[in-house]
């Protein structure tokens, strides 16, 4: 999503930020040094990208027979998922997960990844809906997360 997306997500943020107050000061506390490590980070992840599409490009014929017979799994990963806490139990929230997983349905993935930060009330409404907690991760920037997972398959789609 960011990796596609990621300037049209920048300048809609900006947008936002721009003209409504509230929403700058809150995304400037809550995400503010996030971001700016984010940005950073794929100035130097987006280096070793290249690097390493070269290198993969370079691999034999035998390499990518191999490579197609023991194909990884198509994971989404979802990072993000607010709703106001005024308007939980809305269905908003069942809405967003439900819109995610019917495209990952359509993209061909075998699961669905979600981060959320540890201690939210959201664990119980995300193993309500189907979703598996399968660990705790820490990003990149060195923050803690809870992960769930979906699969797929368990949601009707045909294995590959």
């Amino acid at each position: 999503m960011v990796q596609r997306h990621g300037l049209q997500l920048s300048l809609l943020l900006l947008f936002q930020a721009v003209t409504h107050r509230s929403f700058a000061r809150e995304l400037l506390i809550t995400r503010g040094r996030r971001y700016t490590r984010g940005v950073l980070r794929m100035g130097v992840s987006g280096a070793k990208d290249l690097v390493r599409k070269n290198r993969n490009r370079q691999r034999s014929g035998a390499d990518d027979l191999m490579a197609v017979q023991r194909a990884p799994q198509r994971v989404g990963e979802i990072t993000h998922v607010m709703v106001r806490e005024e308007l939980a139990g809305s269905g908003i929230g069942r809405a967003l997960l439900d819109a995610a997983e019917n495209a990952g349905v359509q993209a061909g993935l075998d699961e669905l990844v979600l981060v959320t930060m540890p201690g939210l009330p959201a664990a119980a409404f995300y193993e309500h809906l189907g979703w598996e907690r399968v660990g705790d991760r820490r990003s990149q920037s060195g923050e803690d997360f809870v992960q769930y997972r979906l699969s797929m398959v368990s949601r009707g789609q045909d294995p590959p």
